[in-house]
């Protein structure tokens, strides 16, 4: 039920072997882009903000806001290819 909030999202439970996972898989390692982003804020942490900052950050956070089109989009594309989300391509996309 992995991202599922109970905020009236419907499930279907079933049993069926074929549907079941035979295994689990790593998460992706997500580390460079950790250390990166941490670099930043330590580098902005003594900053003094300005509105121009704010509405800077705003325009581009609306200009970004496509995470539910490209998630979906990649999920497409994987599902196109023999080896899915494990092929080489959506692991560089990823």
């Amino acid at each position: 039920m992995s991202g599922g909030d109970l905020d009236g999202d419907t499930f279907w439970i079933s049993n069926d072997p074929q549907l079941i996972f035979q295994t689990n898989e790593e998460p992706f390692d997500y580390h460079d882009q950790a250390v990166e982003a941490e670099k930043e804020a330590q580098m902005n942490m003594n900053k003094q903000l300005t509105i121009d900052d704010v509405c800077h950050f705003f325009v581009e956070y609306i200009e970004a806001d496509n995470l539910g089109i490209v998630a979906n989009t990649h999920m497409a594309f994987a599902d196109q290819l023999d080896d899915g989300c494990k092929s080489e391509q959506c692991l560089k996309l990823a």
